[in-house]
């Protein structure tokens, strides 16, 4: 380790010791994003239908070209069981490859999702919110309505400073 990464790792424990930080404040430590999605009066075959049938219909490259680009291409369906969604999304650009899971659970009102995407590259640290707009572009994309959606910096990279339009 090199004495900067030392360094800045001394400084930020004596802020987080201090209370001046608080870990909160700090994104996961690889690029990735947990999201809690709540679907009210729709059961958890139908959402998970729809999310299928959108990641299948988002499988072309088509991503757009230039200032046009965008990231509703490039999903594809690794496996599906009946509580589970495996799938990977592939960066239009750089061609990074993110893996993502969707675990489905019934609830009295509903359906709960819980949303998972990561950056299969090593060295990720930021991602310019690329990992929460996998999973969220997905849920939009399907048009299902009537759910909330819960993250935070704290357990999804760059999520205050997201640009799904973009990313």
């Amino acid at each position: 380790m090199s004495m900067a990464c030392k360094l800045v790792l001394t400084a930020s424990l004596v802020l987080i010791i201090s209370g001046i930080i608080t870990v909160d404040a700090f994104y996961p430590l690889h690029a990735s994003c947990k999201i809690e999605y709540q679907f009210k009066a729709q059961t958890c075959d139908d959402v998970k239908s729809s999310l299928v049938k959108q990641l299948g219909l988002w499988k072309g490259t088509e991503c757009g070209e230039g200032e046009n680009v965008h990231q509703r291409c490039r999903y594809h369906l690794v496996k599906e069981t009946n509580n589970q969604i495996v799938a990977t999304h592939v960066t239009p650009l750089k061609k990074y490859i993110d893996d993502m899971t969707m675990d489905f659970t019934a609830s009295d009102d509903g359906c709960h999702v819980h949303a998972f995407s990561t950056s299969r590259i090593w060295y990720a640290f930021l991602d310019f919110g690329t990992n929460y707009c996998n999973s969220h572009n997905l849920v939009v994309g399907t048009g299902l309505e009537n759910y909330s959606e819960t993250t935070k910096d704290s357990i999804c990279t760059q999520y205050s400073s997201r640009n799904c339009s973009r990313y």
